[in-house]
């Protein structure tokens, strides 16, 4: 939710704002604007500190030139600041270092670099492409990414870029730039139900609880109704607080899945009591599409796979005068059962090269400690996080809140289990077996199959011929060129080796970010 662009020289200076930026010398720092958010300062006439962070009902919105205290005021408001429950990043500013701390949340995650005596951070990772090269590239975090096995923590893959995970603090001075995770959080266990509990309703109540935390204006807000269990569980909610006023978005699936999906939808949208209607064909958005944002160079790899449907989705929402759109992500770790498909064997693929292999065995080595919110959640938020703030729109998780997942980790497992819980509210709310338990399964299985069939034949001949990732040893031409071929014979062919848009999609983040 923050932009900077710091030199060591200017950390003594006097800092000024000038309405989008606070500047000293050639050095600046932009905060996000946006109605959900807002800006503190504070200075005690040695130190300067900042915090850009989510807004919170009843909380009065402070602004303006900096707040004057002594050096154990400001030490007491920073200490406010950094346990903020919403999203929050808090910088402090001395003669001799620049310190930037995250707080709870997982929105906007800031990527860092330091060069040249110069600290630049953006929530944009593609803002950082001039201190990129493909031939520093991290090869535990390469390898990750390409087996399928992605973890939370400070490594990118480009050498010397760093993400700022939840709760980590980064102090940038003379000795460059240093990272420290947070102390893990202990995982709470099930436990018995009173008696007479209802979990449901006090699931209801909680939920309800944790949206309002939160100011919005519920005609400027969508909510993503999919039609799955954790979009319908958030929609009931924003429904019940505010009737006939959010708009419902979605990215509608093609084939008797998509028939299925948006008849559903249909029933859930009444059931929620929702304003509006607004989808886009992902057929039409397809991934790797030329025209799109990743062969454009105009995302990273880290984004959403489907970013070119998510940007048209945006597009269309905002249109309508949207600038909040609440998600359901979180859902699936929020009611997952320990041991849930961890017999599945992990796949191999034939097209790992020889580094790639080799790095695997370290690609848990580095990760952040445990998280009050699990790290597939916040993965997943970091990836929908960057086109929703170029398109003006702030991403809310309410499942992802700490409030949230630690109660229904108290739940007993029978509860979680094949999100039993989200299913019986659906029931209490009078909704049809045909969506609490749907026939098919929708997923986007399809769309991903149509575009690489499509596409990905040319771009892997391509990759072989000549890709950095082949030349370090991360991927193997041969395999590329024999996956090349299936996919091209159609679209149950490219089906088999959907999963080869993650290299795809890794090259060309590296040629648009180098």
């Amino acid at each position: 939710m923050i932009k900077i662009s710091v030199s060591l020289r200017d950390l003594a200076g006097e800092w000024t704002n000038s309405g989008a930026r606070w500047s000293c010398g050639a050095s600046w720092i932009e905060p996000f604007v946006h109605p959900l958010l807002e800006v503190l300062t504070a200075t005690d006439g040695t130190s300067w500190a900042l915090t850009v962070r989510e807004r919170r009902s009843g909380v009065s919105r402070a602004g303006g030139d900096p707040l004057v205290m002594s050096r154990r005021g400001l030490e007491a408001m920073l200490a406010e600041w950094r346990a903020w429950p919403l999203g929050a990043v808090v910088l402090v500013v001395r003669a001799d270092r620049l310190t930037v701390s995250a707080g709870a949340g997982g929105a906007a995650p800031l990527h860092l670099v330091s060069a040249g005596g110069r600290l630049v951070a953006s929530w944009d990772l593609m803002d950082l492409r001039s201190f990129v090269s493909s031939e520093r590239l991290v090869g535990r975090e390469v390898a990750r990414i390409l087996s399928g096995h992605s973890r939370y923590g400070h490594d990118t893959m480009f050498a010397g870029v760093h993400l700022l995970t939840v709760g980590s603090v980064a102090d940038f001075s003379a000795s460059g730039l240093e990272l420290r995770y947070p102390a893990a959080v202990g995982r709470d266990q099930p436990r018995e139900l009173a008696e007479d509990a209802d979990p449901v309703a006090a699931f209801e109540e909680l939920l309800a609880w944790v949206l309002e935390q939160r100011p919005m204006r519920a005609d400027r807000v969508a909510v993503q109704l999919s039609g799955g269990q954790d979009s319908a569980t958030v929609g009931l909610s924003l429904g019940a607080l505010y009737p006939d006023a959010v708009t419902a978005c979605a990215m509608e699936l093609p084939s008797a899945a998509g028939v299925q999906q948006m008849e559903r939808r249909a029933l859930l949208a009444g059931a929620c009591r929702l304003a509006g209607d607004c989808t886009v064909s992902a057929l039409e958005y397809l991934p790797l599409h030329p025209a799109g944002a990743r062969r454009g160079g105009r995302c990273s790899v880290y984004e959403e796979p489907y970013t070119e449907l998510l940007e048209a989705s945006l597009a269309a929402v905002v249109a309508r005068g949207v600038v909040a759109v609440v998600t359901g992500f979180g859902g699936d770790e929020l009611m997952a059962v320990a041991g849930q498909g961890s017999s599945r064997p992990a796949r191999v693929r034939a097209w790992l090269g020889p580094a790639a292999r080799e790095a695997e065995a370290e690609r848990d080595a580095g990760i952040a400690p445990a998280t009050a919110v699990p790290e597939t959640a916040l993965l997943a938020l970091r990836t929908v996080s960057a086109p929703m703030l170029r398109a003006g729109v702030w991403p809310v998780a309410p499942l992802t809140d700490p409030h949230m997942v630690r109660f229904t980790r108290q739940l007993p497992e029978v509860w979680r289990a094949d999100k039993a819980l989200m299913r019986e509210r659906l029931i209490r709310h009078g909704l049809p077996s045909r969506v609490v338990r749907p026939v098919l399964r929708e997923t986007f299985a399809e769309v991903m199959a149509t575009a690489v069939h499509r596409y990905a034949p040319a771009l892997l001949r391509d990759m072989a011929a000549d890709s950095p990732l082949v030349d370090a040893g991360f991927l193997d031409g041969r395999a590329l060129l024999a996956v090349a071929e299936d996919c091209e014979r159609g679209v149950r062919g490219a089906a088999e080796h959907s999963a080869v848009y993650t290299p795809i999609a890794l090259d060309l983040a590296v040629r648009s970010l180098t």
